[in-house]
C-alpha cells in the first residue's frame, strides 16, 4: 500500500512537472506575439483584399490578441486560447489557399503545408491545455507548489545537493541536466547549456535513475521510463551521488 501511494505521488508530480515545463516553453510566444498582433491589426484595418481575406485576417488578429492577453494571465484555461489561435490560423490559411487555387488541387495541397502544420500544433496544444487545466485545479495545489519550488531550486547552479552534467552535440543540441533526489523520486530537469531557461522537467521513480561509475572518474547515467532507457555515457557529474543508486 505504501509503495502504491509513493508511485501515485511520483505520477502526480511528473504530470505537473511535464505540464509546467511545456507551459514555460509556450509562454515564450508572448514576445513574438507583441510584434505579430499590431501587424495583423494594421493589415486588417488597411486591407484592400477580397472580403473573405479581410475577414480571415480579422479573425486571426482577434485570436492573436486574445492569446497574447491570455498568456500574461494565470488563468487555468489559457492554453485553450493558444490552441484556438493555431487552429484559426491553420483553417484560415487553408480557406485562403482554396480560394486562390481551387482549380489546381496540387497548388492548394502544397500551399497549405504551413496551415496543416498549425492545425497539428493546435491539436497538440489542446491536449496540453487539458492537462494544464487539470493540474491547476485545487486538488493539485500541493503538487504544483512542490514542483514550482523544486524547479526554482534546480535552476540555481550553486545548490550542493543537485547533481549536474552536460551533454549533447551539434545535431541534437547542447544540454545541461540537473537531478534532485526528492526521497520518493528524482526530479530530472533539462536546460539549454549555459542557460537557466527550463526546456523539460520530469519526475522519475527512485529505481528509474541508475549511476555507473567509470575508472576515469566520469559516470554513465541511465534514465528509465515506461520500459525505455535513455543513457548518458562518460559524463562529468558534479555533486555527490547517493550510494544506494550506484551500480
Amino acid at each position: 500500500m505504501e509503495l502504491e501511494k509513493q508511485n501515485l505521488r511520483v505520477e502526480r508530480l511528473d504530470a505537473v512537472a511535464k505540464v509546467l515545463s511545456t507551459v514555460s516553453w509556450l509562454s515564450r510566444a508572448r514576445t513574438p506575439l507583441l510584434f505579430v498582433v499590431p501587424i495583423c491589426i494594421l493589415l486588417t484595418v488597411s486591407s484592400e483584399a477580397s472580403r473573405l481575406e479581410t475577414v480571415l485576417i480579422g479573425i486571426v488578429s482577434a485570436s492573436a490578441l486574445l492569446a497574447l492577453v491570455a498568456l500574461w494571465t494565470e488563468w487555468r484555461y489559457k492554453l485553450y486560447v493558444v490552441a484556438a489561435l493555431c487552429l484559426v490560423f491553420g483553417a484560415s490559411g487553408i480557406l485562403w489557399q482554396y480560394q486562390e487555387a481551387h482549380k489546381r488541387p496540387m497548388d492548394w495541397f502544397y500551399g497549405s503545408g504551413l496551415s496543416l502544420m498549425f492545425l497539428y500544433w493546435g491539436c497538440a496544444i489542446v491536449v496540453t491545455a487539458h492537462r494544464y487545466a487539470v493540474v491547476n485545479g485545487d486538488s493539485w495545489r500541493e503538487e504544483r507548489e512542490q514542483v514550482d519550488a523544486l524547479i526554482q531550486r534546480v535552476a540555481r547552479r550553486s545548490e550542493p545537493d543537485v547533481l549536474e552534467f552536460s551533454t549533447g552535440n551539434f545535431w541534437r543540441g547542447y544540454w545541461t541536466y540537473r537531478l534532485y533526489n526528492l526521497g520518493t523520486g528524482w526530479l530530472v530537469a533539462r536546460f539549454k547549456k549555459g542557460s537557466t531557461k527550463l526546456v523539460e522537467c520530469r519526475v522519475r521513480g527512485l529505481s528509474e535513475i541508475v549511476f555507473h561509475p567509470e575508472a576515469s572518474g566520469n559516470w554513465n547515467v541511465d534514465v528509465m521510463a515506461r520500459g525505455k532507457t535513455t543513457s548518458f555515457r562518460d559524463v562529468d557529474l558534479s555533486g555527490k551521488v547517493p550510494q544506494a543508486y550506484v551500480q
